[in-house]
């Protein structure tokens, strides 16, 4: 992935940046004729360039707050590029990629190292070059000034130059190890907000904040150590260059003695010298701290991977255009990645248009995953699945209804979550129409705000099972031509148990699958049972074949 862009506004810093090291020359070269004009007694000139030297102050001052200007904005649209990246490449990866890495690693990239990337990598890098500039632009003058000062300065500066380089193996090892403890810190506190209600109500909170406390120790110890470090590389390198501008200021005064130099020139000299040694310090110290940000910018590549691979992971699918008659499933098998059991064996099944089917089991029997494969949310399965005559990693179906078993909603409206924030009149006729049924109807009058009720983070100001109608809602509304679910009813009473599966009856001409451990008479509704075990099917049929047949009872859980 390219982090350095370069664009009219990078070149337009380039430019105010030279135009501010031509001026800050002027400066010094001012106060050498104004020392050596004073001296000889020309009022006339040491006016005039007494006046040079305040106007190139005055032009100094705009140009440098104009150039931080650009430089702010050149930082801001390369953060927002890359947090929009990193997103994107989130939301356009496939379900198997997302879940190779935890939520926690996502949310520490794009809030916590991505702010470091700003300071240890986009601040440091302009300022590089901006020094670079002053340094080069310094050099050039100092030449014509005086050639044996700068040639002595660039001899012993490329000696002593070398010291601080000594420090960057370090520095990039403490900066992957501060990565690692700012992760670790991000994760701890997500998993102590998200179970708050469970620490609370086990009285776990002592443990839990010595845990916390050893986490954000290390975290704060790694990140001494990286500044201690990066402290001492910078120490050594200004040290060295302390002493080496006492030298160059000796062989300055030894030649004004000798008659070779002007005081002026001395001046001008010791003064050229700052913008050089300076930046120097400066850019040293800098290339440390970029170095340092090179395992966060290997993390987002890792992530984004490159501007080549980027494309939304529906490009290599094309929508079904005709009805969903039969979806086949052939040998399909699947295991999790790190895991070395398959959670799906073999599976092999013919769903059909029109028909209700009910997928019972006990747990890890793989019930949930053989939903996310027909859902197209884990696509890297061996075997082969077919929607009508189409293989499933061609074609996807858009009209698909899948309610899973975590009931997810946006912090928004009930309507924006129904809708997935695409509200349009007709659609609205339909939310209308969906709501006189008796099942959903109580959403809109327990609260006054109706419809436009803000559900809270991940719908917390509801109820579960409120959460679970408005989850039910969205997907009918999508008018389905398949309608997976994945324990729809567990969170409801018996009433709105019921009232589901009335709704589900009603649904004639689709196809609908549902995972449950509801085992009884309301599985007769079902005009197919299946049953899973350890990832197979070992058992079909209608609701009497199942469970009534006595030699071909399977324990469920």
């Amino acid at each position: 992935m390219k982090f350095f862009k370069i664009d009219f506004q990078l070149i337009g810093l380039l430019l105010i940046n030279l135009m501010i090291s031509i001026v800050s020359i002027l400066f010094p070269l001012s106060l050498m004729k104004i020392t050596d004009y004073l001296i000889k007694g020309n009022l006339n000139k040491f006016y005039y360039f007494l006046s040079l030297a305040f106007v190139s102050i005055a032009i100094q001052m705009t140009l440098t707050y104009f150039g931080g200007k650009i430089n702010n904005s050149y930082i801001k649209n390369r953060l927002i590029s890359i947090r929009e990246k990193i997103y994107n490449s989130l939301m356009k990866s496939d379900y198997a990629t997302f879940k190779r890495k935890k939520k926690d690693e996502y949310l520490s990239l794009i809030l916590t190292n991505t702010q470091l990337l700003e300071n240890d990598y986009y601040k440091s890098l302009l300022n590089v070059i901006t020094k670079a500039i002053l340094l080069t632009t310094s050099l050039i003058t100092l030449f014509i000034l005086n050639s044996l000062i700068t040639v002595s300065l660039l001899i012993i500066f490329g000696l002593i130059s070398v010291f601080p380089l000594l420090f960057s193996n370090k520095i990039v090892k403490l900066q992957k190890e501060f990565i690692s403890s700012t992760e670790e810190h991000t994760r701890s506190l997500a998993e102590s907000l998200s179970g708050f209600e469970v620490i609370k109500v086990n009285r776990i909170t002592k443990p839990l904040m010595e845990k916390y406390k050893a986490v954000i120790e290390e975290m704060e110890h790694t990140g001494m150590k990286l500044g201690n470090t990066i402290i001492l590389a910078n120490v050594v390198f200004g040290s060295s260059t302390m002493l080496l501008f006492l030298l160059i200021f000796l062989i300055g005064g030894y030649s004004v003695s000798q008659g070779t130099l002007t005081i002026g020139t001395l001046i001008a000299t010791t003064q050229l010298l700052m913008y050089v040694i300076e930046p120097a310090i400066s850019i040293t110290q800098e290339i440390n701290t970029i170095k340092s940000s090179k395992p966060i910018r290997e993390k987002i590549t890792e992530i984004v991977f490159s501007d080549k691979e980027e494309k939304y992971i529906d490009e290599s699918f094309f929508p079904l255009k005709e009805d969903v008659c039969e979806i086949r499933l052939d040998k399909v098998c699947y295991k999790y990645p790190g895991e070395n059991m398959n959670v799906l064996n073999n599976f092999s099944y013919s769903f059909k248009k029109g028909k209700k089917y009910a997928i019972i089991g006990g747990n890890g029997s793989g019930k949930s995953t053989l939903l996310k494969i027909i859902a197209n949310l884990i696509t890297d399965y061996s075997g082969n699945i077919h929607i009508n005559s189409h293989d499933m990693k061609v074609v996807f179906i858009e009209n698909i209804g899948y309610i899973d078993q975590y009931n997810f909603l946006f912090n928004a409206s009930i309507l924006d979550n129904l809708l997935l924030f695409n509200e349009n009149k007709i659609r609205m006729r339909e939310v209308e129409a969906l709501f006189e049924r008796k099942f959903f109807a109580p959403l809109l009058t327990t609260h006054n705000e109706g419809l436009n009720f803000i559900v809270g983070d991940n719908g917390e100001n509801l109820s579960g099972g409120q959460k679970q109608k408005i989850c039910i809602a969205r997907a009918l509304l999508k008018n389905p031509s398949i309608l997976l679910l994945d324990e729809p009813n567990s969170a409801l009473d018996v009433e709105s148990s019921n009232q589901i599966e009335g709704i589900l009856g009603e649904l004639n001409d689709i196809l609908c699958i549902m995972v449950t451990h509801k085992l009884d008479e309301s599985l007769k509704e079902f005009d197919e049972i299946l049953v899973l075990e350890n990832g197979q099917l070992i058992n079909h049929g209608s609701y009497e074949k199942v469970f009534l047949d006595k030699s071909l009872l399977v324990p469920v859980s």
